[in-house]
């Protein structure tokens, strides 16, 4: 049965395929994408109609998903026998690595994608080899979520039923990041290349606005990577060495106040995988990056270098 979560395992080259990925906020994984949608209503599939904040994540798609005709929720017990050629799909998926020296990657993405062709000439189940994906966000879920999806639990725990808010699993993630995430992929549909952001980002101009405006700080970019993911650190000494303003707020405040198309204003996420992470810094009302630094192996905590780091820039 088709699920809200898509789980797939792949192995071998993939693996250092993940890596190169990391990188990316959003992938268009096909050239001229916007021609095979832009005629096509979209629909997001979701476990639950009435799922959190559910009004609030349709309002934003239909304010900022300006490329098709329109915009619903579907439930994923009903595509089956719904699903339409021509249409476009978003949907949440997980996909997991096994390298060739058994060396494990996990990631979440909300993608979008068409049904193949071939579906509507069979009378067969739906499933997830059936859907070719022209884009993607990466998402970033929270350590027991990367855990469990690859089989690394610490304890017996039942792997968590994802609907399109992520159920808490989910790190950086609600209306207002997916108001962010929208407005970059319509840019780079409109572009009609694809994109995969493996370059570090610094934009000089934009980075100058930091000495005089606040940058905000989601309190979950301060969690402490552990088994037990529960401690968080010290804002102070996160930020000891960053001499502008900043302010640590509620992730949902941060949320909302994405939502809200107040003046122009810069926020700090920390993107995490299995195996690295990415500092991002995101003008809020377009969501354009204007800077992004990469991290392997064993860097997945936000530390005060990092901010150093930002400051440096912005002098």
């Amino acid at each position: 049965m088709y699920s809200t979560l898509r789980h797939f395992v792949v192995t071998g080259i993939f693996f250092l395929f993940s890596l190169n990925l990391a990188n990316a906020q959003v992938d268009v994984l096909s050239k001229n994408s916007l021609e095979q949608i832009k005629n096509s209503h979209t629909h997001v599939i979701v476990g639950d109609l009435n799922f959190n904040q559910a009004d609030i994540y349709l309002e934003v798609f239909k304010k900022y998903w300006t490329l098709t005709k329109g915009v619903d929720f579907i439930k994923a017990s009903d595509l089956q026998n719904n699903l339409v050629a021509g249409d476009s799909y978003f949907s949440i998926s997980v996909f997991t690595r096994t390298g060739t020296e058994g060396q494990y990657s996990a990631s979440t993405y909300m993608d979008l994608w068409i049904p193949k062709e071939k579906v509507f000439k069979k009378n067969k189940e739906f499933n997830i080899y059936d859907e070719n994906i022209l884009a993607r966000a990466h998402l970033s879920a929270d350590l027991q979520t990367s855990l469990q999806v690859h089989g690394l639990t610490f304890a017996p725990v039942k792997h968590p039923n994802f609907g399109f808010d992520g159920g808490g699993h989910f790190y950086n993630w609600g209306p207002g990041m997916l108001k962010n995430y929208l407005q970059q992929l319509v840019t780079h549909l409109q572009n009609g290349k694809k994109i995969n952001y493996d370059d570090e980002i610094e934009d000089k101009s934009e980075l100058q606005n930091l000495k005089t405006d606040t940058l905000y700080c989601a309190q979950n970019n301060l969690i402490k990577m552990s088994k037990k993911d529960d401690k968080h650190f010290d804002p102070a000494d996160i930020f000891k060495d960053y001499e502008f303003k900043y302010k640590v707020i509620s992730d949902r405040e941060l949320q909302a106040k994405i939502v809200a198309d107040s003046a122009p204003f810069y926020y700090l996420i920390l993107f995490r995988t299995t195996n690295s992470k990415t500092i991002y810094i995101i003008k809020a009302s377009s969501g354009q990056i204007v800077y992004a630094k990469h991290h392997g192996m064993a860097s997945e905590n936000l530390k005060s270098g990092d901010l150093k780091d930002i400051y440096k820039e912005a002098m």
